[in-house]
């Protein structure tokens, strides 16, 4: 657990414009796979081990919001940050 004023948001490092290229082609990729659910897509096709982009996106699809808080935000704090100054 991070001390209260101490934020490490992952995701500020992440490219928002690969992440948003990555993100529209998961619906397409999911149909010509012929899944009936991205989130098969995403377990299937993600390496385990993938950092940045690739990570988060396999984390969306795999985490509780509260993990996913936890991991990119920093918690709660730095995700009220996050969603406050973007």
């Amino acid at each position: 657990m991070m001390s209260k004023g101490v934020f490490e948001i992952k995701v500020k490092e992440l490219n928002l414009e690969v992440l948003g290229a990555m993100m529209l082609k998961v619906a397409p990729i999911s149909k010509q796979l012929n899944h009936k659910w991205p989130k098969s897509t995403m377990e299937a096709y993600i390496d385990p081990d993938s950092a940045g982009e690739a990570e988060f996106i396999r984390d969306l699809f795999q985490l509780t919001t509260d993990e996913i808080v936890e991991k990119w935000y920093g918690g709660m704090d730095g995700a009220a940050k996050f969603i406050h100054h973007v």
